[in-house]
């Protein structure tokens, strides 16, 4: 019957995460890294504002099955679906068991299925943090194999090489260790230097600033941030944590469980440590797809609570209606939410176009420009675009910009004017998706009565 249950557990979570993954275009981060991962130059792979090794994966990945939108993104929900097992694996209490609980938690959790239906690196960044909670957990408690130890270091390590929060997720961590005096006594002082010394160095090696990736991504002005996937991270770590905490004021042998103890803190103080971070650098590090790496810490925090309460029915009651509260948004994380980036280069495809411009280069050049041998161009609003765009008029009967709503409002309306009085047509296409995911084209012509002016 176990084996059943964990069967069906595991087709749950697989259908939840495969159910329309190829529905909808790639956004914008998602462009950014087929391109990176695409790109001749392997240099490329660093050229992301996170540490490479998702990117690396991806490369590996799109080279053995393409960069279709069900085949990058496929590999994401291999990352969740071993997620799955990892926390079933973190929440038992004996080795080689498997919490049911935590699994049907993690299998059902609205973050993690958003976030294995993407080609960017946070389905990876939750799998690390899984496999270093076992570990963690582990060491914890003291009693640890030295193997146990050497394990966590090399899941840390990775952590920190898939997400520059994993580090902050680390320190935490290592924290914990340190107070508890959770290491081979050998190590005890060395290990904490040498771990701290080999981070240090690990991450000072990405040279993110110099990059300028945010201001090449956006060169047009900032995305709106997503209310659902808010409303998603609210609804799931903050009513872990005001459910837990009631628990433990109405039953003090739940402290005693150091996996549940340890669990929860380690999600409250991450949390504090990235409000701390966001207005101390003064950036918005408060995106809820950058605690994903949470998922599997409040999953078996409650996978544990469940076990502690199996007997006791008003408490189970309690935690399954929490349960359902924080799953709700599950109905609406299928909903189109993505611009339709797709659907906007199929329309140039059709209409014959050979140039496009865009401000946002690294991010649309592939795949969808590349599968007709578009010209993509970077529009540069530094200089003068209107002289661009007649230039280009010389040898092109027409010509496109493509851009998400939030990008083009910053610049059209004065190039749409400057055009104008040149006797050049430009006529937009909306493509939308939601309320504000909408992508652009700009059809730009010569005027009719101007068919054979020549521009300077």
């Amino acid at each position: 019957m176990r084996k059943l249950i964990i069967t069906l557990l595991f087709l749950l979570a697989l259908g939840l995460r495969l159910f329309q993954v190829a529905s909808e275009s790639y956004w914008i981060d998602e462009l950014v890294s087929i391109h990176f991962s695409s790109h001749p130059l392997w240099q490329a792979l660093l050229w992301d504002n996170h540490p490479p090794t998702y990117h690396f994966l991806l490369k590996l990945w799109i080279s053995l099955f393409g960069n279709s939108e069900f085949a990058t993104r496929s590999l994401s929900v291999l990352f969740s679906m071993t997620t799955v097992y990892l926390v079933g694996r973190a929440g038992a209490s004996q080795r080689g068991a498997l919490n049911l609980w935590a699994m049907a938690l993690q299998a059902v959790n609205p973050l993690s299925i958003q976030m294995a239906q993407e080609a960017r690196p946070y389905a990876l960044f939750e799998m690390a943090s899984a496999f270093q909670m076992i570990y963690f957990l582990r060491v914890f408690k003291g009693n640890s194999l030295r193997r146990d130890f050497f394990s966590w270091t090399l899941t840390t390590i990775l952590a920190c090489g898939v997400h520059y929060l994993g580090f902050v997720l680390s320190m935490i961590q290592l924290l914990f260790l340190i107070i508890k005096r959770s290491f081979p006594k050998e190590l005890r002082i060395t290990f904490p230097i040498l771990l701290g010394l080999a981070l240090f160095i690990y991450i000072s090696h990405f040279q993110w600033w110099p990059l300028h990736w945010q201001s090449l991504k956006f060169a047009a002005g900032d995305l709106p941030a997503s209310l659902l996937q808010l409303l998603i991270l609210l609804s799931h770590h903050g009513l872990s944590v005001l459910v837990l905490t009631v628990l433990f004021m109405t039953d003090k042998k739940v402290f005693k469980n150091s996996n549940i103890v340890m669990s929860l803190l380690t999600g409250v103080l991450f949390i504090l440590t990235i409000l701390v971070l966001s207005l101390v650098l003064q950036r918005d590090l408060f995106l809820p797809r950058y605690f994903v790496g949470l998922v599997p810490f409040f999953s078996v925090a409650l996978g544990f609570t469940f076990t502690h309460f199996a007997t006791d029915r008003k408490k189970t009651a309690l935690l399954v209606t929490s349960v359902v509260i924080f799953s709700w948004p599950l109905s609406e994380i299928y909903l189109p939410r993505k611009a339709p980036w797709r659907s906007a280069a199929q329309f140039i495809e059709n209409a014959g176009g050979h140039t496009v411009l865009t401000t946002r280069t690294l991010a649309i050049e592939t795949p969808y420009f590349k599968k007709f041998d578009a010209q993509v161009l970077k529009l540069d609003l530094t200089t003068n675009p209107t002289h661009t765009v007649e230039k280009l008029l010389q040898e092109e009967a027409a010509i496109y910009i493509i851009d998400n709503y939030w990008g083009s409002v910053a610049y059209i309306s004065r190039l749409k004017e400057d055009l104008e009085k040149e006797g050049i047509t430009i006529e937009q296409r909306d493509f939308r998706k939601g309320e504000s995911d909408l992508v652009s084209v700009f059809v730009i012509k010569k005027a009719p009565e101007h068919p054979d002016k020549v521009y300077p």
